[in-house]
């Protein structure tokens, strides 16, 4: 649809952009308005600037004698460390927990945790998400820069046509920043806050037949096999 100044709509919103904000494409007419020019550098020369950000994960797998306690115990070392469970399964012989801690503390509840059984496995594992943070912080910046650009032009635009047009990308970029603002959060509290995955079983208890059946399955092995 043309204008009243006979340009096609993409072209008269770029040239708003351009007239009251200055803001330039590099592609083209046809080519999307939310490229802005970067700020404060590239995302590589950013994180150069970011202590390193890491995630942290761990698991332990426990057999304990009983589970009778074992929740209980679990939520006071956990609390201890100013941390939280997310979910918590109990049945009869078996237990697991979602365990949220802040980061400087997952070693410690990990040690004081394996402290209520005997460990059958223990792991801890780590990521770096110094990109993606920077890249998510960059990218925030740089919405709110056309959104408010955008705001501009939207205060200053006289014509039913352009109010449109400036009000439907307003919206767009609105609705990307939020998006990188929730992934932002998230990010940012999984770096804070380290998850741990809690298993636990009841110690089989052989009873006299049963250390015989052992016994006699264990001779037979090492009939076969030494080592």
């Amino acid at each position: 649809m043309k204008s009243s100044f006979g340009f096609p709509a993409p072209i008269r919103l770029c040239l708003l952009m351009f007239i009251f904000s200055g803001c330039y494409t590099n592609g083209g007419v046809g080519e999307s308005l939310s490229a802005v020019p970067p700020q404060g550098g590239r995302a590589s020369m950013a994180a150069a600037e970011y202590r390193r950000m890491v995630t942290y994960a761990a698991s332990l797998d426990l057999e304990v004698s009983s589970l009778d306690s074992l929740d209980s115990e679990v939520k006071k070392i956990v609390s201890s460390k100013n941390g939280f469970l997310l979910e918590a399964n109990k049945g009869n012989e078996n237990y697991h927990a979602k365990i949220q801690v802040p980061a400087d503390k997952l070693s410690e509840a990990v040690e004081e945790l394996s402290k209520l059984g005997e460990v059958e496995s223990k792991s801890m594992n780590a990521q770096d998400v110094t990109n993606s943070y920077s890249d998510l912080e960059a990218k925030i910046k740089n919405l709110s820069a056309l959104r408010d650009r955008y705001r501009i032009i939207l205060d200053k635009a006289k014509d039913m046509k352009d109010i449109l047009a400036v009000e439907q990308e307003l919206n767009r970029v609105q609705g990307e920043l939020e998006r990188a603002e929730a992934q932002f959060a998230g990010l940012k509290e999984q770096i804070r806050y380290s998850t741990l995955n809690l298993h636990a079983k009841v110690s089989t208890i052989l009873g006299p037949l049963g250390y015989v059946v052992h016994g006699v399955s264990w001779v037979v092995t090492k009939l076969f096999v030494i080592r």
